[in-house]
Formats: C-alpha cells, sequence, structure tokens
C-alpha cells in the first residue's frame, strides 16, 4: 500500500508540469517539482522545475534552477474568473525583471497591459479594443511617458477569421503588415 501511495504521488507530481489546468485542480496538486539530469564533458547538470497552484489550478509560481542557482523565476496572480492581472518575472539575483498588469473587460478579454521593467518603472501599455463578436480590432501602444509608440489595427473576414494586421507608427506611417490566409478541409 506504501509503495501504491509514493507511485500515485510520483504520477500526480509529473502530471501536473504535464496536464492542465483541470487535472491540478481535480487532484488538488499545490506544487510540483520537476527534476532532470544530464551529464555534459563528464559533469553532471540538474536542473529543477518547480511550481506552485492555487486551489483553482492557477499557476501561482514558477522557478528554474540549474545545480542549485537560480535560472529564472515566474508568479501569477489571478481575478475571481481565473484570468491572470499580474505577471512578474525575476532576474536570478530575485530583483524584478519585468511585471505585467493585466485588466479584463466584461468579456475577459485584455483591455489593457501595463508593462513595469526594473520593478516598478513604466516601460509600455498597451490599450484593445474589440467589436460585438469579441474579435480584437485594434491595438494602441504607448510608451512609459505616455507618447503613442504604434497601432494595430485588425481585419476578419465573414467567419472571424483574422485576415489581417495593419500597424502604424505614431505618424500614422504604416510600419508593418501581416496577412493570414487559411486552407480548409
Amino acid at each position: 500500500m506504501r509503495y501504491l501511495l509514493i507511485a500515485v504521488s510520483v504520477l500526480l507530481t509529473i502530471n501536473a508540469l504535464s496536464q492542465g489546468k483541470k487535472i491540478v485542480e481535480k487532484y488538488g496538486v499545490r506544487s510540483c517539482t520537476e527534476v532532470s539530469s544530464k551529464i555534459e564533458d563528464g559533469k553532471t547538470i540538474e536542473e529543477k522545475e518547480f511550481s506552485s497552484f492555487d486551489a483553482k489550478g492557477n499557476k501561482t509560481e514558477k522557478s528554474l534552477t540549474t545545480n542549485n542557482q537560480l535560472v529564472e523565476k515566474d508568479t501569477y496572480k489571478y481575478d475571481k474568473k481565473n484570468n491572470v492581472t499580474e505577471h512578474v518575472e525575476y532576474l536570478k539575483d530575485g530583483s524584478i525583471k519585468k511585471k505585467t498588469v493585466m485588466k479584463y473587460n466584461s468579456n475577459d478579454e485584455v483591455i489593457e497591459k501595463l508593462i513595469y521593467k526594473d520593478g516598478d518603472k513604466l516601460f509600455k501599455k498597451e490599450l484593445s479594443s474589440y467589436n460585438s463578436l469579441g474579435e480584437k480590432i485594434s491595438e494602441t501602444v504607448y510608451d512609459g511617458n505616455g507618447l503613442l509608440v504604434e497601432k494595430a489595427v485588425y481585419k476578419y473576414d465573414n467567419k472571424g477569421l483574422k485576415t489581417e494586421r495593419l500597424t502604424h507608427d505614431n505618424q500614422s506611417r504604416l510600419i508593418g503588415k501581416k496577412t493570414y490566409t487559411y486552407t480548409f478541409k
């Protein structure tokens, strides 16, 4: 029985990183550590990826270490609808590299994204708007001082498939065009 419990624990731990949010929530997984080793030039390199989850199966922290040295760390916060409201990326020394704060509309679409660098310095602000079908129709980017950097406009076909993304600079000059084509059965 003891070995069965250990085997089930190991399987749940492995599945926590490779499975989706539903399985993590279903089994009440709170954390998972994935350890891998490889040998390069006669030296063993051990990598550990640690993830923690809230009661709803949302990943709240992820960190990666190599030979017990922090390589990267991210934390996440969520709203009542399980939308990511804050994502923080840390440097190896534990200081904040980048923080992204998101706001959503009533349809759970990101309408505002604030990106901070070096802790609390606003680096970029992105505003998105959507049509009544939930299709993103524009994305406007401002720098940390509130000056317009660029604006993208999206176009869709009658099936709701994105067909074009046109990007203009702060002088309304076209600086990028992306087209999308689809094939069907």
